[in-house]
């Protein structure tokens, strides 16, 4: 992949009549995923606005499909998506209280990217999810136990009496962190809930999380890092990404934004996190006193040089 970053940094500019403009109608990005080339993303401006999915081919850079715009009319969704994944042409996100429903839970969505067909998923509530063989592993937000159902939705099956934080698969094992009363543990069982094993005390957090090929990667507020699952949990490398993140959105913003607010008073939340091809995509949040921002960062793994990723 050949990255120009210059041609997104210019995509956008010139949309934001005012700073008032921007704050009630600019499209923060809540998730993205990547499949290959392609950089499938969830973005939304106020609860009016409702959401769109987009995808953008990372080697054609001049050209972004609309694939599903859904204003807040039609669904009456509170705005709050996340946990985008893309598997055999189609899309599955979580929409948090949708109030046809008259509940706060997420809302398991999946969205046919050949048929054009969108449909909510019957779930238990889910906090976060992967999938696999046709298979949906997910935290239940209640009780934040591990349980597995088939992917277009059917009988649930509780895998593990502990409660998780996060969960992927690799080499045919399911691997997560249980909590436990004195530590966290990193442990791994069959897909089936048998044969727990306990690894590595690890303490992961609420980060967020995004594992590839034998690597763990975890971003905080601030800090990128790397464990190698293959080597016992040991990690590889852990970088600062908050200051270049800073800089960045108030340089690119910097007519839309109040530039007195000091730097050290800007926060940065963590918001998304997905790896593939030697690149990491992240999406932190951004509070500029009033005005907050979220936007879709790369980052090559190899030089850990960080570009704003505008789509």
């Amino acid at each position: 992949i050949v990255y120009n970053s210059d041609r997104h940094v210019e995509t956008y500019k010139g949309n934001f009549e005012s700073k008032e403009y921007m704050k009630q109608n600019h499209l923060n990005m809540y998730d993205m995923n990547v499949i290959g080339n392609t950089v499938y993303a969830l973005e939304g401006a106020s609860p009016d606005e409702g959401y769109r999915l987009v995808s953008f081919d990372l080697t054609n850079q001049e050209e972004v499909i609309r694939l599903v715009e859904k204003p807040n009319t039609e669904r009456n969704i509170l705005m709050e998506l996340s946990n985008l994944l893309v598997v055999n042409d189609t899309c599955y996100f979580l929409c948090e209280g949708a109030e046809q429903f008259v509940k706060d839970d997420d809302i398991f969505i999946s969205f046919n990217l050949t048929t054009g067909e969108e449909k909510i998923i019957d779930a238990p509530p889910i906090r976060e999810y992967f999938i696999d063989n046709e298979t949906v592993y997910f935290i239940g937000s209640k009780d934040m136990k591990l349980y597995s159902m088939p992917l277009e939705g059917g009988e649930v099956t509780k895998l593990s009496p502990f409660k998780t934080i996060h969960a992927f698969m690799y080499e045919g094992r399911i691997y997560y962190e249980g909590i436990m009363p004195f530590s966290n543990i990193l442990m791994s069982m069959n897909p089936d809930g048998t044969n727990h094993k306990m690894h590595k005390f690890i303490d992961l957090d609420y980060n967020t999380t995004a594992f590839e090929d034998g690597k763990l990667y975890t971003y905080n507020d601030k800090i990128i890092s790397c464990m190698d699952i293959t080597d016992g949990g040991s990690t590889e490398w852990e970088i600062n990404v908050g200051e270049q993140v800073i800089l960045k959105i108030t340089s690119y913003y910097a007519e839309y934004i109040d530039t007195s607010v000091p730097i050290e008073e800007i926060s940065i939340e963590a918001s998304e996190l997905t790896v593939s091809n030697g690149y990491a995509y992240f999406i932190p949040e951004c509070v500029i006193g009033e005005t907050s921002i979220q936007e879709a960062f790369i980052m090559d793994l190899e030089t850990k040089e960080i570009y704003l990723l505008k789509i």
